[in-house]
């Protein structure tokens, strides 16, 4: 098998198959089937050559000669027929085919000269030199073949003027895909002309005819990219490109060939033993020097079409980043975004969309007339671009084979007059839609105008977020400015430096200092009262919640609730010191007026009270004076008049005492002292009672170092009066159980929660008695309140005063028929106390 007849078989297969690749990319497209029509041909004339080649037979040769230029008479026509399909989109292929009847007649008379003896008269198989048969047979023309040569002639140029004339009246891929077919044409068959006509009319003879398949797949290929690629270059690039690798191999081959033959005559001059050798240096020199002649080569290209239009897209990146940088606002990005594509790609049709609710919509250039466009979040082209990272490109989606989304896109996309859209994704999907037109120069958006267009939409997406989070900053500056300065509470802030950053409204009223005076000041040119917690809190991270503030201002004092703690960043470090602060002065006024109000409400439920309890003891004692004189001499009246008189004294003592206690309690003496000390006296001193009562007593000290600050006579009297409770309510015998435990929590006696939580010690008195109601629960405390027969209703409350005195706090827990447990809490000291005895 000859190199020929290999270039023979190869040139068949290529053209079969792009034909074939090319038609089913979309079947329904004229174009696509008039390009396999058109590949038919070549693999027709391919054959019968082949063919022609290969045999012996004076007959095989003739026919196969005149098979073969049937099939060339009509390759112009089919040329013609695909230019066709390309500018009449809506005709049929058949009426494609009957477009031209002069030319297809032409073409037809021209086959039917080629048929007679006119066009072939002999077939010879002349010899070498050595004498040994010729590669191809030779035919002897006769006449016809100046008919054949006209007709070629003519039918060439006239393609190549059409060809011409229709680029230049259309644009965008039409342009293109008639460039590329002028180029594949022309170039295909020239390639053809000159050994299939010009070889038999100068030189009579056809030997050069053996290189024809080199032109049909010039004019296959390239005809190929033009009708059926997705992203397609400019012709001027494209050209550019294959120079460049045309003239990089040429070089390569070369440098190979002398390389190779070169060392190997040293070798051989030498004598030296691996063969192998010049071929493997010829290979790495060859491979070292690809890459830099590669680059020269493509410099070279480019400066043969210097004046034919060309996007640098490295260019446009940077002139991009740079100017993207530094925006800030969104309005401003988008503005400058369109000028860069605008300018980069030349066209002055540029739209970019954004989400706004269930759509995008125009946000750049700014137009709110009717036919703004506006793309559903459902719409077929957001859609395809939220799922797929490429660009949609109409004039592809065109040409693709036809499905049922890809015609809803292509529609849509005509709707709103866009031949690119590019989907910029961001880190939470489609951020953003850019819609473009066609190119004002009419030219395509070629494979590297789409490129540069998909990194200008990363760009735009980083850009986007960028701009997005600094509105973001922005509008929560602005929030927290206009939030700050309405807050009825005054809020000063400091950096880590010391430096005041925020002064609101509320602080500038209470201090009367100026937000323009005190920002960015050091923390030292507030008032003492303010900056001494700031510097605390910040110096060695105190933290302040509910403390009173005394404010010198205008010779009177102000009295604030401050709060404050130190504020970190997410790496935890020190940010600032933050300080928040009410004015209650007027609160306190009126907290001391509600006070003395409510003191004198009591007053009628303290009365009501005391003559209650006042009565019954006067009773007597008015009853036995009123007898005295009369029954003086009465011994046994005398006696139980004398036994009874100090007792109902007493009892009246005792309910002014407690009345006393309760109204007026004395400022505990505050002293360390131990809990459980006190506990267990207290339970000393009522252990006959327990004795008594039969009552057992648990008692479990969990805390052994239970320091607290207390007036142990005051906190041995409040324990005592729940003892003598938890006592009273159980009749029947029982258990009373005592417990302490150490707590975690911001308990008060306020019963407020602390921001700040504190060691505290718990104490728990439980009874098995007989409980308290559920409607009695919440009056327990209350003054004169009392379930007991013979109670003054006077100890929980005289005890709620005192635990209150010590900064405690009481919680009751109680079911009815079940018991009781009083929960009692108490602030730890940081050390404890030497456990000392307390006596009565």
């Amino acid at each position: 098998m000859t190199v020929f007849l290999v270039l023979h078989v190869a040139a068949i297969l290529v053209c079969a198959m792009l034909g074939v690749a090319v038609f089913l990319t979309n079947t329904q497209r004229v174009a696509n089937q008039a390009y396999l029509l058109l590949s038919l041909m070549l693999v027709g004339w391919l054959i019968h050559l082949a063919v022609g080649f290969q045999t012996s037979s004076v007959a095989v040769v003739k026919y196969c000669v005149r098979a073969a230029t049937i099939f060339g008479i009509f390759l112009t026509l089919g040329l013609n027929w695909l230019r066709l399909s390309i500018i009449h989109t809506e005709k049929k292929l058949g009426a494609v085919l009957l477009a031209n009847p002069v030319w297809l007649a032409a073409a037809v008379i021209t086959s039917l000269i080629c048929c007679t003896h006119f066009f072939v008269r002999d077939i010879t198989f002349p010899l070498t030199e050595a004498g040994a048969m010729a590669l191809i047979p030779e035919p002897v023309y006769g006449f016809g073949i100046f008919f054949f040569a006209l007709y070629f002639t003519i039918t060439l140029l006239v393609l190549i003027i059409t060809f011409i004339r229709d680029v230049h009246r259309f644009s965008g891929i039409l342009r293109t895909e008639l460039q590329f077919i002028l180029l594949g044409g022309t170039l295909g068959l020239l390639y053809g002309f000159f050994p299939a006509v010009l070889g038999p009319l100068i030189w009579n003879n056809t030997q050069m005819i053996r290189a024809a398949p080199v032109g049909a797949i010039i004019l296959n290929g390239i005809i190929a990219y033009g009708i059926a690629t997705k992203r397609i270059l400019e012709v001027a690039l494209f050209l550019r490109r294959i120079l460049a690798y045309s003239l990089l191999t040429v070089y390569l081959v070369v440098l190979y060939l002398l390389i190779s033959k070169f060392s190997g005559s040293l070798w051989r001059v030498f004598e030296l033993p691996d063969l192998e050798v010049p071929n493997i240096l010829a290979a790495v020199v060859v491979a070292f020097s690809m890459a830099p002649m590669h680059g020269l080569l493509q410099r070279f290209a480019n400066q043969l079409f210097i004046g034919w239009e060309s996007t640098n897209v490295a260019l446009a990146i940077q002139k991009a980043a740079a100017q993207l940088q530094s925006v800030t606002t969104m309005d401003e990005l988008l503005r400058r975004f369109h000028q860069i594509v605008s300018k980069a790609v030349g066209t002055d049709d540029v739209r970019i969309l954004i989400p706004q609710g269930d759509q995008f919509v125009q946000a750049e250039p700014v137009d709110t007339g009717p036919t703004t466009p506006a793309l559903a979040n459902d719409s077929p082209v957001v859609g395809e671009l939220a799922t797929r990272e490429t660009l949609l490109v109409l004039d592809t989606a065109e040409r693709g084979r036809p499905t049922k989304l890809l015609t809803a896109v292509v529609k849509q996309m005509r709707q709103v007059k866009a031949s690119i859209a590019v989907g910029v994704h961001g880190k939470d999907g489609l951020s953003a839609v850019l819609l473009l037109g066609p190119r004002l120069a009419g030219s395509i958006y070629s494979a590297v105008e789409q490129d540069m267009l998909q990194l200008l939409g990363h760009q735009l997406a980083i850009a986007l977020e960028n701009a997005r989070l600094y509105t973001q900053v922005q509008d929560s500056k602005v929030y927290n400015e206009t939030l700050l300065d309405h807050l009825i509470n005054g809020v000063i802030a400091i950096n880590a430096e010391g430096q005041i950053t925020v002064f609101n409204r509320e602080a500038q009223r209470v201090t009367g200092f100026s937000h323009e005076a005190m920002l960015n000041q050091p923390v030292a040119c507030l008032p003492a009262a303010l900056a001494q917690p700031l510097q605390r809190i910040l110096q060695h991270g105190e933290r302040l919640l509910n403390r009173e503030i005394q404010l010198p201002l205008n010779g009177e004092l102000v009295t604030l609730r401050a709060g404050g703690a130190m504020f970190k960043g997410h790496t935890q470090k020190i940010l600032g010191a933050l300080l928040v602060f009410s004015d209650i002065t007027d609160f306190k006024k009126l907290g001391q007026q509600i006070r003395r109000s409510d003191r004198l409400a009591s007053v009628g439920t303290l009365t009501a009270g005391m003559a209650h309890e006042i009565k019954n003891p006067l009773v007597v004692l008015k009853t036995f004076a009123q007898l005295l004189p009369e029954r003086y001499h009465d011994e046994d009246f005398r006696q139980t008049f004398t036994s009874l008189l100090p007792h109902e004294v007493d009892r009246i003592d005792s309910i002014i005492n407690q009345l006393l206690e309760f109204s007026r309690p004395a400022k505990p003496n505050l002293e360390q002292v131990s809990l459980q000390a006190i506990m267990k006296l207290s339970l000393k001193l009522v252990a006959e009672e327990i004795y008594k009562r039969k009552i057992t007593v648990e008692s479990h000290f969990h805390v052994p170092a239970d320091a607290i600050m207390a007036d142990k006579h005051q906190l041995q009297q409040a324990l005592l009066n729940f003892l003598l409770n938890a006592l009273d309510a159980m009749t029947a015998g029982g258990r009373l159980i005592v417990t302490t435990t150490a707590v975690e929590g911001s308990y008060n006696s306020l019963a407020t929660a602390d921001a700040v939580p504190r060691p505290y010690v718990r104490l728990d008195i439980t009874d098995t008695g007989c409980g308290i109601a559920p409607d009695a629960l919440a009056h327990i405390f209350d003054p004169f309140f009392t379930t007991k027969s013979n109670g003054t209703g006077l100890g929980l409350p005289v005890a709620h005063g005192i635990i209150q005195e010590h900064d405690g706090m009481i919680d009751v827990e109680s079911q009815w028929g079940q018991g009781t447990t009083f929960h009692i809490f108490f602030p730890l000291l940081a050390k404890p106390v030497i456990e000392t005895p307390i006596s009565a």
